[in-house]
């Protein structure tokens, strides 16, 4: 059987951790698990010796009983070609600045929504397992669109339009909720570093600039929806 990429695991919550390693199988992953981080750094050197299906992603847990996540990634920073997720129920701005400084691709904030996980983890593959990209399964589809998530192409048909980095950052945000609300602050959170001094008017000028990218190959539906109490959401 042909994976997308093998995915390693690392949450000490056993319902959370199950929970991902079956997202992840159901669409194709080879993906291995660990309760702690003991271990973790062996088993992807190993995988990288034997040449058998080596390590392209890292999801890890911060916060564990024995090495925390920040100590698993310090581990990590020759490798930079792996890819490293961190999952955490703290959202607080140092955490991720941390996080980043030390070599992290992504932060995401629990509790987890699967899709946006699998959009996350799909972008960063394209990167780290760069030969996938000109495979069209690795394309994301939505509505009559398609985003190429490593070259930040949007298109539809024969047109297409390359969306800077914040704009890719938010459509796969909402792609990730389609049908569903997102508050301003949530956008905030996963689109913008702390250095950006982001506001509510600065995802107005966002929202705006992606609106009319869209509409530029999509036509003049209005594929973002704006509802009250500055919730936001995709088709």
């Amino acid at each position: 059987m042909n994976y997308k990429g093998h995915i390693v695991v690392v949450e000490d919550d056993i319902i959370l951790r199950k929970a991902i390693v079956n997202c992840y199988q159901k669409n194709n992953y080879l993906t291995t698990a660990f309760d702690c981080a003991q271990g973790v750094v062996e088993f992807i050197g190993q995988c990288e010796r034997n040449q058998q299906a080596p390590v392209d992603i890292v999801v890890t847990d911060i916060f564990m009983p024995d090495k925390n996540g920040y100590e698993l990634i310090e581990s990590l920073k020759n490798k930079p070609n792996l890819g490293k997720i961190f999952i955490s129920v703290n959202g607080a701005l140092e955490d991720k600045i941390r996080g980043l400084r030390l070599g992290v691709d992504d932060y995401i904030v629990k509790p987890i929504d699967s899709t946006e996980l699998l959009l996350r983890t799909e972008k960063l593959l394209s990167r780290v397992k760069p030969l996938l990209t000109e495979d069209v399964s690795m394309s994301i589809s939505f509505l009559h669109f398609r985003l190429n998530p490593e070259t930040r192409v949007l298109s539809y048909q024969n047109e297409g339009v390359e969306l800077g980095s914040t704009e890719h950052q938010l459509l796969l945000l909402l792609i990730g909720r389609q049908g569903s609300v997102c508050s301003k602050q949530k956008i905030i959170n996963s689109v913008y570093q702390a250095s950006d001094n982001a506001c509510s008017r600065t995802v107005d000028k966002l929202v705006s600039r992606l609106r009319i990218k869209l509409n530029k190959v999509g036509g003049k539906a209005e594929y973002i929806i704006t509802r009250p109490r500055a919730r936001i959401f995709v088709g």
